[in-house]
């Protein structure tokens, strides 16, 4: 089932990477679009607004585990101001695409 991303939702989505024990994997993220500023990304218990802030967490996960489960939450809060910031945001976004590239050393 598909849903959508919008102000005031959340979800995850989980990263699996099956692989031969003796090769090392990495992650790297680009946005292929601009990110929603207040769409942030929740793993091992930080918050981060951008992936290159959470990249390496991701790498460091990985050496340890092939599965990784990103939380992500669209936040919509009733201050005025950060109301009338998101609904020039939105005006503004109509798709956030991003681009998650893997890769694997011997």
């Amino acid at each position: 089932m598909y849903k959508k991303i919008a102000p005031g939702t959340k979800g995850e989505f989980i990263i699996i990477i099956k692989k031969d024990s003796d090769l090392k994997c990495k992650i790297a993220f680009t946005n292929i679009t601009k990110k929603p500023e207040n769409l942030k990304f929740y793993l091992g218990g930080n918050t981060y607004n951008k992936w290159e802030e959470m990249q390496n967490k991701i790498n460091e996960i990985l050496k340890e585990n092939d599965r990784i489960t990103i939380n992500w939450e669209w936040q919509y809060d009733t201050n005025e101001q950060e109301n009338i910031k998101k609904e020039q945001n939105e005006e503004n976004f109509k798709e956030y695409v991003f681009k998650i590239d893997t890769i694997v050393e011997e």
